[in-house]
């Protein structure tokens, strides 16, 4: 366990997820990935998936689902502990919310964690500068965030799942954060 590599063994791979906080030395290689991921997911190459749209239907309000149409896969549940950090790259790992959908969903969802978990400002940098996201109309990308915060604070209050005590805690602070970073962007500019 040497160097913060973790030993390779049958079916293991040889990394070590980002660390908390993010910072943008972990998320660069994330970021690339998640461009490869576009460039072979699009359209997407998995027949019979559901969509992004599909799979969050009565969960997010419809302003948000509506935003949704797209043909990449994408993993829809990002965070750091679905990612390792390999000597070739980001590797996104635990896979059963895939679906298809629009191919600045995981980027933005992953940021969701790294502006709660991260350097200050390193979400809304990222947003603005990667290929995935810089083109994305602001307010889609708040809506769908919107959409979120309301997914994970309606979550939160459901009783707890055998088995995963900290579940709903967990979603009741990411979607607390998600209603400070709707409430930044959505701030006149001064």
């Amino acid at each position: 366990m040497g160097g913060g590599l973790a030993r390779p063994g049958p079916g293991r791979v040889p990394g070590h997820q980002p660390g908390l906080p993010w910072r943008a030395g972990d998320l660069g290689p994330v970021v690339a990935a998640l461009d490869r991921l576009v460039a072979v997911g699009t359209p997407c190459p998995v027949p019979d998936l559901p969509t992004a749209r599909e799979a969050l239907a009565g969960e997010l309000p419809e302003p948000a689902l509506d935003l949704l149409d797209g043909d990449s896969l994408v993993h829809l549940d990002l965070r750091a502990d679905n990612l390792l950090l390999t000597p070739a790259g980001a590797v996104l790992v635990d896979w059963p919310h895939a679906c298809r959908g629009p191919a600045w969903l995981d980027l933005l969802t992953l940021l969701a964690e790294v502006d709660r978990l991260g350097e200050e400002g390193l979400a809304e940098r990222v947003l603005t500068t990667s290929a995935l996201t810089r083109d994305v109309e602001a307010d889609v990308l708040t809506t769908v965030l919107d959409g979120f915060r309301a997914f994970f604070l309606h979550r939160a209050a459901q009783p707890v799942p055998p088995g995963l005590p900290t579940l709903r805690e967990f979603q009741r602070v990411q979607g607390e954060a998600l209603a400070r970073w709707v409430a930044r962007r959505r701030a006149p500019a001064r």
